[in-house]
């Protein structure tokens, strides 16, 4: 049999053919049973391989649908998982050339630098639970590819080693890895949710520092690492040299003649101008966080500060008036968790290099076997920024903000799950989108039914 993932063609290639039989048929097929002459088996075997190797390859060179292969996989005597690598395509377009995605009358910066492949390639290594090696190597759809001029073959590399648990040392990642403190008013570069149909789900469980295994090219600090346990006492520490992309502009009568205006976040290098912004932001970010633990207790002190190459610019608009600028930031926060009983409390209270303030309080218990109550308080002052948070907020960064969130979590039966939030904010200052201050409330009712 055969399962193919066979995405309509109007879709963009790059997916990849993986064989996998399963080990009856291997058995099967390879083994020498009674009743079945050499012979055949090999001109079986033949015929097999050939099969899979010529329709791989006809609909690499585009010259077949991706349902027809997957038919046609369905009729060998082999368990196949088959998706369609992109056709092969000329060097040029691969190596830099005009991409034929471009609309007629494009200027050249606007135009697409490399061709419409997307490429990612990574792997993994770990032993136990003690040594882990990875490295990944990506490309988006219209970045440029083999161009010594980048840092190396690929548009974005990755790459870490980690040991864990050898003596005091919890923990030491060199390469890239990710730092989570605290409830995210700080620093938070791993998957993080807000509001959600788990309505439940408020409580930041952050892992500190581990390695980084993704392809995002912001959300990662590249340097060094470790965690060191003392009795009740855990510290972590990293160092880390980053280059993020931002928008460089040279001015001989601004304040600062070299200066960065905006960062930039989406990780795409196909243009001229966004070519241009790549990597034109280096900082350097050193940190920590030591934690007491004593039973159902937690309580930390978190604390991140940058230097910038370049100074950062805030912009004029008077909603810009409290953003990061100048050569260096910091911010430092304090937070705890402690269960009692049926309940459980959080929070965590922070400060930015200006003075700006921000607190969050929260608080999960449970009220009965099949109810439970999520409550999540935040008042984030109009001038707080952090670098890289994430916090439980109406808005993407914590920031200007104060609001009250109630879920509940409701089991009536077996099947039955319910879950439902009210929460209403405000923002105290204008805001990019509202010149004056303005508030709102969100709700939601979520049945699910699991017979």
């Amino acid at each position: 049999h055969a399962v193919a993932a066979a995405p309509p063609p109007s879709l963009a290639p790059g997916l990849f053919l993986d064989v996998e039989p399963t080990l009856a048929t291997l058995e099967g097929a390879w083994s020498l049973g009674p009743g079945v002459p050499l012979g055949a088996r090999a001109r079986g075997r033949s015929r097999l391989l050939g099969g899979v190797a010529g329709a791989a390859w006809d609909a690499r060179q585009g010259r077949r649908d991706l349902r027809e292969l997957a038919r046609d996989l369905a009729a060998l005597p082999l368990a196949v998982i088959a998706a369609v690598p992109p056709p092969v395509l000329p060097p040029s377009l691969l190596l830099g050339a005009v991409s034929s995605s471009a609309a007629p009358g494009s200027t050249p910066e606007k135009v697409y630098a490399g061709g419409n492949t997307a490429m990612l390639f990574r792997y993994r290594f770990a032993f136990r639970n003690l040594l882990q090696i990875g490295f990944a190597f990506e490309k988006d759809a219209g970045e440029p590819l083999l161009t010594r001029s980048r840092g190396g073959p690929f548009d974005f590399q990755s790459f870490h080693f980690a040991l864990r648990e050898v003596g005091r040392l919890n923990s030491l990642v060199i390469g890239d890895f990710q730092v989570n403190f605290g409830q995210g008013l700080v620093h938070w570069q791993g998957l993080s949710f807000r509001k959600t149909a788990d309505a439940g789900s408020v409580l930041r469980q952050g892992q500190g520092i581990r390695p980084y295994q993704g392809n995002d090219e912001n959300r990662f600090h590249r340097g060094v690492s470790a965690g060191i346990g003392l009795g009740r006492l855990q510290l972590s520490v990293f160092l880390a040299m980053d280059r993020m992309d931002g928008n460089l502009v040279r001015d001989s009568t601004a304040s600062w003649p070299v200066h960065v205006t905006s960062l930039q976040t989406s990780g795409l290098h196909r243009t001229a101008a966004e070519i241009h912004d790549k990597d034109a932001f280096p900082q350097k970010s050193v940190g920590g966080s030591l934690t007491f633990r004593k039973e159902v207790f937690r309580a930390s002190l978190n604390g991140v500060v940058y230097s910038f190459k370049w100074p950062l610019l805030a912009g004029d608009s008077p909603a810009d008036r409290g953003d990061i600028s100048g050569r260096g930031w910091h911010n430092l926060s304090a937070d705890y968790g402690w269960t009692l009983r049926n309940m459980h409390l959080f929070g965590e209270a922070a400060l930015d290099r200006r003075g700006g303030r921000a607190v969050l309080q929260g608080v999960i218990m449970s009220l009965h076997s099949r109810l439970d109550l999520s409550m999540v308080f935040r008042d984030i002052g109009p001038f707080y920024r952090a670098l890289q948070a994430q916090a439980f907020t109406e808005q993407s960064a914590p920031m200007n903000e104060r609001g009250l969130y109630t879920g509940i979590v409701l089991r009536p039966h077996p099947a039955w799950r319910v879950d439902a939030y009210a929460d209403v904010f405000s923002f105290p200052t204008l805001t990019h989108s509202v010149d004056r201050p303005s508030n709102g409330s969100g709700y939601m009712v979520h049945a699910l039914w699991k017979p």
